[in-house]
């Protein structure tokens, strides 16, 4: 497991890249047992893998054992933490991301390079959107568009379930930088931060 931690005002947040199946992390879970009948429901493999992964890396964030729970809009949250600490967290394929803030909601989100965005843009972006996204047939700004939405989605929760009501301004792209989001329902401006490699790309707002 390979992991890279970011240190921002007020948050922290791990990546990683985790290609071993749950088998093999449970042991570095150390408080598995909080979690042995939840896990007992689940399936599929991969839903385990990601199950396990999340955990691990949330308590190495933290820097001790901690409790995952979810919201009924299927937002985490700590149960032994403060209320006034917000984490979230993320995956695709290998590749993981998870966030704790002590001030302000933050939301992640990490994806792994693709050009499937091209077939879906129009789902989540609109023509003016379009114009400074998606110029020169380059999947870079696609993707960070998408991955911002996402945790644009994570920060406002349900109301922001239509991602048309989100709109990208203009920004420079690049390997890392910002943009800025208007949610159109209420007229409030967020910042995002952007981080894009040649396999992933992060977006996080706090």
């Amino acid at each position: 497991m390979e992991t890279v931690l970011l240190r921002k005002a007020n948050c922290r947040i791990l990546i990683a890249e985790i290609p071993e199946n749950w088998d093999q992390l449970i042991p570095q879970l150390a408080n598995f047992n909080d979690y042995a009948d939840e896990f007992k429901q689940i399936n599929a493999v991969k839903r385990k893998n990601e199950f396990i992964s999340v955990r691990i890396l949330m308590n190495i964030l933290l820097r001790t054992t901690v409790r995952i729970k979810y919201d009924s809009d299927h937002k985490p949250y700590l149960s032994q933490h403060e209320p006034t600490t917000s984490i979230s967290v993320s995956h695709s394929g290998n590749f993981y991301a998870v966030a704790a803030s002590l001030k302000g909601v933050v939301g992640i989100d990490i994806e792994a390079r693709t050009n499937r965005v091209v077939k879906v843009r129009k789902r989540y972006l609109d023509e003016e959107e379009l114009t400074f996204l998606y110029p020169n047939e380059s999947t870079g700004g696609l993707e960070i568009a998408w991955s911002a939405k996402e945790a644009l989605f994570k920060c406002i929760g349900k109301d922001a379930y239509n991602f048309h009501t989100m709109k990208i301004q203009p920004f420079k792209q690049g390997k890392e930088g910002m943009l800025t989001a208007l949610f159109t329902p209420t007229g409030k401006e967020y910042t995002l931060h952007f981080h894009q490699t040649d396999t992933y790309t992060l977006v996080y707002s706090i």
